[in-house]
């Protein structure tokens, strides 16, 4: 049995059209394998959480599978996950503005799996994502020379998508970033590289002057 949800996300902004995104997501079985990774993000996000870096429902954490990416489920709390809070995404379609996502499980991607499946798809190295609120590197980021998206987007438009996709295609071997005035991205082969990483550019920032 099939079941299909729809999802709208649009931009606050109504004269920035460009940036609504339609989405749809087409449930093809309620449930995926099982995959002792997803325990590691649900003991990690309670970490995030404690670190103030994944306030309420914000952030999202992913990683690849043999047939697409497992991700946290829209409106989730990653101080607060549990199995249920994941789905796995087998394939992002687009057809004009319009996406239909294809997935396993109980629970809609998160908006911003959009960007997870163009990452994925741009770094075929790149097995995990994680995306965290740390204000903290924001504020210190220029200073830490890390790298930004130039343009700030809304959050889940296509826009964000796209200033994304044109920074990793400018800077190839960078592993982790900021989205203007937005958060982070953490990329990594293994789950823990992307955590090292969230955890030393925090440290960081916390000691930089």
């Amino acid at each position: 049995m099939i079941f299909v949800f729809i999802c709208y996300t649009f931009n606050k902004d109504p004269m920035k059209k460009n940036n609504r995104v339609k989405f749809k997501t087409i449930f093809l079985a309620k449930n995926f394998s099982k995959n002792r990774k997803i325990d590691l993000l649900i003991k990690w996000g309670k970490e995030f959480a404690r670190m103030g870096i994944a306030p309420e429902t914000k952030g999202n954490l992913s990683f690849r599978t043999q047939f697409g990416f497992i991700i946290t489920g829209t409106g989730t709390m990653l101080g607060n996950l549990r199995p249920k809070d994941f789905v796995e995404v087998l394939r992002i379609e687009k057809k004009k503005q319009k996406f239909t996502a294809r997935c396993k499980g109980k629970i809609i991607p998160s908006m911003e799996g959009l960007f997870h499946n163009e990452i994925y798809n741009l770094r075929p190295k790149i097995n995990a994502i994680f995306h965290l609120h740390d204000n903290l590197v924001l504020t210190k980021g220029e200073k830490l020379k890390i790298p930004c998206t130039e343009k700030e987007q809304p959050a889940g438009s296509l826009a964000l998508v796209e200033e994304i996709r044109k920074l990793l295609k400018k800077r190839k071997n960078i592993d982790y970033l900021i989205i203007k005035n937005h958060g982070v991205i953490s990329l990594g082969k293994t789950l823990l590289k992307a955590k090292e990483q969230i955890k030393f550019f925090n440290k960081q920032a916390k000691n930089k002057k």
